[in-house]
């Protein structure tokens, strides 16, 4: 795919978790990019940019050997984001997604909240301890 002496390759993002490498989400399509443009990039703490062959069956041929292709392909290999956080319930340190909720690995608890995700936080006013908890999620 050549655009006015470009070449311009599909542009893919995933997220991945941070310690292996491994993808946990398959590839999702956003865009046509300059491939030189795309090589240039710099990797970020949160974002990884790459490129991949792709391997595609285009067809049978009439003999019944498959014929295949490649592309290559552009991939944004996004960190998933998680922080270890307490849990309001159980106390127990667990890792969560940092800019939502997630349900505790370890109790179930759902909507365990990001420490930089509280309201309280705004106004300097977390009184989390071990013992009682904190007021958004007491120790019950």
């Amino acid at each position: 795919m050549n655009n006015k002496n470009r070449t311009m390759i599909k542009q893919y993002f995933v997220e991945a978790d941070p310690e292996t490498g491994e993808w946990l989400t398959t590839p999702q399509f956003v865009k046509e990019v300059d491939k030189a443009q795309w090589d240039a990039l710099a990797d970020t703490h949160a974002t990884h940019y790459d490129t991949y062959e792709h391997h595609f069956v285009t067809a049978a041929c009439v003999t019944g050997e498959r014929m295949t292709a490649r592309e290559t392909r552009a991939i944004e290999v996004r960190w998933e984001n998680r922080v270890d956080e307490p849990c309001p319930d159980c106390g127990n340190e667990v890792q969560i997604l940092s800019d939502t909720y997630s349900d505790c690995p370890d109790c179930g608890h759902p909507e365990v909240l990001p420490c930089s995700e509280c309201p309280r936080l705004e106004e300097q006013i977390c009184d989390w301890n071990k013992w009682t908890r904190c007021s958004e999620f007491p120790n019950s």
